[in-house]
This record gives C-alpha cells, structure tokens and sequence, in this order.
C-alpha cells in the first residue's frame, strides 16, 4: 500500500529523518505545506522556498499561523502576485517587532506597510510605499486557512481565482459585515466564485454581500 505522506504531516508522525518535503499532491501542495498547516514542521526545516500551484510557499503557511522561527530571515519570499511572506505576516498579526521593508510592495502596488496598518488601525511611522498603489484601496482581513488545504471543497483553481479578486478588489469589513469594493468587477463565473467563499463565511457576515452580488447578475452577460 502507497504511503500518504500528507496524512502523515498532518498527524505529525513523519519520521526523523524524512526529506522529502517537495513531494506535492496534485494540487501542488506538498508535504511541507500540509506540516506547516498543521504546526508539525520540525524545527530545523530549511525549504520554505517549497512553492504550490499559486506560488504560496511554506514560508507563508507557517507566517500566516505565526510559526516562523525567529531567526527567519527570507521575509522577501513572494507568490505569482508579489504578495511576500511578510505581507502575510503583517495580515495576520505576526510581523517582527519594528520590521524594516514596510515599503515592499505587491504586483498591485499594496505595501507591507499597508497591510500591517489595517490590521492595527495605524500606519508604522517612517514608512512610505516603494511604489504608489494604482488607485486606492481597502483592504479586507480575508482568511485562506480554511479553503487553501487541498481536501477542501473549494479548488485550487477558484482559490487562485479568490486571491486575484480579492487583492485587486479588496473588501471592508463593518460592524461584523462585508461590504463589497465599491467598483467591483468581476465575470460571471467570478461572481459565482466569489459568492460560493462568501456563502462559506456565514450568513449575518455575508448576506449584504451577497445580496450585492445577486443584484450584480442581471448586468452580467450570459449568467
């Protein structure tokens, strides 16, 4: 019987001595990734370069669950968007005290700066984009860590799909609710996606969304 590595990671019961932490799935999420997702990287890994079909690295994974090391240095590390390890850590509350590159910025031009300021309501004094933002944008706290593991119902491909939508459109979230990027753009089969991830987040938090979007289909073609 084939050995599945990923159940393993996931259970933490990989051997000592295992060293094959690039073998992937078919989604392109590998056994680092699911030991990452599930806090069972041990503690002198080294490949966070290890990338999926999005280009989201391990380094990632363990930045959004807070799980660096603390003498992680490869901050720079960046998906297909440009979106960086530190990004991610600035999204989810786990950016090194007085972090030095808060002008890195993604292919949409937001910074790191950017990110970290929404999470705790201040911009990090000193700091000045590398390079201007396209146009100005809000930026909604939105949680991968239940649609990235491959089991999940929703596919990598409308993963990847939700992350592009939702970096060129970014959200708000008030008093609890999602409020939709005022010039939303989005196809039919986007809309769709979209709808499907916001539906998953709960109803009181996503009806007015939702209710955006359903509005949205009589002016879309071929819906």
């Amino acid at each position: 019987m084939d050995i599945d590595y990923h159940d393993l990671a996931c259970e933490g019961r990989l051997a000592q001595d295992f060293d094959q932490w690039d073998l992937k799935n078919p989604d392109g999420w590998s056994v680092a990734h699911e030991a990452a997702r599930t806090g069972h990287l041990p503690p002198d890994f080294i490949h966070w370069e290890i990338r999926d079909l999005d280009g989201w690295t391990v380094a990632h994974e363990a930045a959004m669950l807070g799980s660096l090391p603390p003498d992680f240095t490869r901050w720079d590390l960046a998906d297909f968007d440009g979106y960086t390890v530190a990004h991610t850590a600035a999204e989810h509350g786990h950016l090194p005290p007085d972090f030095p590159h808060m002008d890195w910025a993604d292919s949409d031009g937001l910074t790191v700066g950017e990110v970290y300021s929404k999470k705790v309501n201040r911009l990090p004094t000193g700091t000045e984009p590398a390079q201007k933002p396209k146009d100005s944008k809000r930026t909604m706290v939105y949680d991968f860590s239940k649609v990235r593991p491959p089991k999940n119902p929703i596919d990598p491909e409308e993963v990847a799909t939700l992350r592009r939508i939702l970096r060129k459109y970014p959200c708000d979230i008030e008093d609890d609710r999602i409020r939709l990027h005022p010039e939303l753009k989005v196809t039919p089969e986007e809309r769709l996606i979209l709808r499907k991830y916001l539906m998953a987040k709960g109803y009181h938090a996503a009806k007015d969304a939702v209710a955006e979007l359903d509005a949205m289909k009589d002016a879309l073609p071929h819906e």
